[in-house]
């Protein structure tokens, strides 16, 4: 198929993943219209995402974190060079702790992700591969820093990333009343971010509000790159 409509399958696969399953088709009627090899591709790759998930794109915990932690076999378990304290969320493929330095050479809090299960796809592996080089392949101070990453000896992949304490921007700019001036140099802070990733070849895909969190002292952090793709 050539590039063009490869770009436009790929737009209509990210628009349409953000809408629940039945909902999905008055969308495809629109934007695949008298197209059924359009329409084709771009159910085949929702089935797939569906099937799989997305590693990095990660919702809060729906449990109570005390429980979660008492009943999660993960936590205590030592990842790479940090030790698992607690669930703080999941999402389809994989799970996030907050974890400390299980070394113990400096304290340093983190955020692993870890997948669920063991690798034995060829395809996994190389979505896991993909989304980490993405992050490896970005130094700015408003996106999330990659630590570490690999794959344990049972086979499961993982993440660990310094952990990031803040609230969703829009909710940081209602409670602490910013003026639009502030609102205004706050986000062209997140666009520099932004700007950063497409000039080292990385597109991001699903920027909103719940993938910005603004820290306690006013800055913001680019979280969850799982809908990006290196160019």
């Amino acid at each position: 198929m050539s590039t063009g409509p490869w770009e436009e399958i790929e737009a209509v696969v990210a628009e349409a993943a953000d809408l629940p399953p039945n909902e999905r088709a008055a969308l495809l009627d629109a934007r695949c219209a008298g197209r059924p090899d359009v329409r084709g591709e771009v159910e085949s790759l929702l089935a797939s995402l569906d099937r799989a998930g997305t590693f990095l794109d990660v919702q809060p915990a729906v449990e109570d974190h005390a429980q979660a932690a008492a009943a999660d076999k993960g936590v205590g378990q030592i990842v790479g060079r940090f030790r698992l304290l607690e669930r703080i969320g999941e999402g389809g493929m994989g799970v996030v702790y907050g974890a400390e330095r299980a070394d113990a050479d400096f304290t340093e809090q983190v955020a692993v992700k870890l997948l669920r299960d063991p690798i034995h796809h060829t395809e996994t592996l190389r979505r896991f591969r993909v989304e980490r080089q993405i992050l490896a392949t970005l130094n700015h101070p408003d996106i999330v820093t990659l630590l570490d990453a690999g794959v344990t000896d049972s086979g499961q992949a993982f993440l660990a990333m310094k952990y990031i304490a803040g609230t969703s921007i829009v909710r940081h700019c209602t409670e602490h009343r910013l003026s639009l001036d502030e609102r205004i140099q706050l986000f062209q802070r997140v666009c520099a971010a932004v700007q950063h990733a497409h000039q080292n070849g990385v597109v991001y895909r699903d920027l909103k509000p719940a993938n910005i969190l603004v820290t306690s002292d006013g800055l913001p952090k680019v979280l969850d790159f799982g809908v990006a793709k290196l160019r």
